[in-house]
């Protein structure tokens, strides 16, 4: 009769292994994906609400914001202020629109949502990048409104609109794909080892 060998130990769990999801967690996953695909077609094929609704935005933010007199067309991407002197009317066109910024956004989103992303941060970096997006491109609308008051309608926009404006949106776009990324991918379990670390000394 010979010994039996004992049995092997369990292996341990790496840290980087993820651990099985609850129940219906990947229904959840499945459903916001679609539904920021949906929202990312949306943008772009509707650009045309997407843009009246960033004119009445725009209307209203210079109408509060500085003082000016704004009028807004039914139904149209566009709005008349009146800032001291100056009366313009301004015009959201399709390349000066954030649809075309926050469709790719949503996409990247969903694809994480439908591998293995940690969904809060999926659903934390999408809100970031798309308010910074947006809140940039309103500070342009505003810039060229200052501008306009202060310098006239062909001086003012062109600085306004063509090189500051252009300048506040690109800073912003730039910032909003970085925090995104930095969001998504940062290295929690090095922060989680850092701060243990420190709590056991």
């Amino acid at each position: 009769m010979s010994a039996a060998a004992p049995p092997a130990p369990p292996r341990p769990r790496s840290a980087h292994e993820t651990k099985p999801e609850p129940p219906g967690a990947q229904r959840v996953r499945s459903a916001l994906a679609v539904a920021m695909v949906v929202c990312a077609f949306a943008a772009v094929l509707g650009e045309a609400y997407y843009r009246r609704y960033e004119a009445h935005i725009g209307g209203f933010l210079i109408q509060e914001l500085l003082g000016a007199w704004v009028h807004n067309v039914p139904n149209h991407p566009d709005f008349y202020f009146q800032l001291g002197e100056s009366v313009m009317g301004l015009r959201i066109s399709y390349g000066c629109s954030t649809s075309i910024l926050v469709f790719p956004v949503l996409l990247a989103s969903a694809l994480c949502l439908r591998g293995r992303g940690n969904v809060g941060r999926v659903l934390l970096a999408t809100g970031i990048a798309i308010a910074i997006v947006f809140i940039t491109n309103c500070m342009r609308l505003l810039i060229i409104a200052q501008f306009v008051g202060n310098w006239g309608v062909l001086a003012g926009f062109g600085w306004g609109h063509t090189v500051v404006g252009s300048l506040v949106v690109l800073v912003g776009i730039v910032v909003a794909y970085f925090l995104y990324m930095r969001i998504l991918f940062a290295d929690q379990d090095g922060r989680k080892g850092r701060w243990e670390s420190v709590s056991h000394r």
